[in-house]
């Protein structure tokens, strides 16, 4: 449905990573909490379906595409996880890479928090919004991103 709605995504990933789905389940939904949760939501949806229950309705493949939206790549699923798109493999990996790294020091730092999202120390929202724009203008003149990030895991490194 996803394929079918936006031609210009080549590659789509879905995970129910533990710290991504805990990030799903909360109010707040994923927070600036690190330098990853700045960019990674660069191109979010604003949509958060709520969770219907294993996904095997065909009506909710469509549902999904309409919450993607025309320009988003990153599509959080109330209770269920993350959708994470691109405009190539790479590019769509990076984005759950950077999604996924956002949720674990998110989770680690509520852990240390006590729970309490009140006691995080969050930048300014104008902050957070330069970041955006930083990311986005760099997308837009490199073309799709992840690629050397791609090339180091086929090589087997960490990035």
């Amino acid at each position: 449905a996803i394929h079918a709605a936006r031609h210009d995504v080549a590659a789509i990933f879905h995970t129910h990573h533990p710290d991504v789905v805990a990030v799903s389940a909360l109010q707040c939904g994923l927070l600036p909490v690190s330098q990853e949760g700045c960019p990674a939501p660069a191109v979010p949806s604003q949509a958060r379906p709520a969770f219907e229950g294993t996904a095997t309705d065909p009506a909710e493949r469509v549902r999904l595409a309409e919450n993607l939206g025309a320009a988003a790549y990153t599509l959080t699923l109330d209770n269920h996880g993350v959708i994470c798109c691109g405009r190539s493999i790479p590019e769509a990996l990076r984005h759950l890479w950077v999604f996924t790294k956002a949720c674990t020091y998110q989770v680690r730092a509520l852990a240390a928090a006590g729970g309490d999202p009140d006691r995080l120390v969050l930048p300014p929202r104008e902050v957070v919004e330069r970041a955006m724009e930083r990311e986005l203008k760099q997308q837009a003149a490199l073309g799709p991103s992840g690629e050397l990030e791609f090339a180091a895991w086929m090589r087997g490194a960490a990035c």
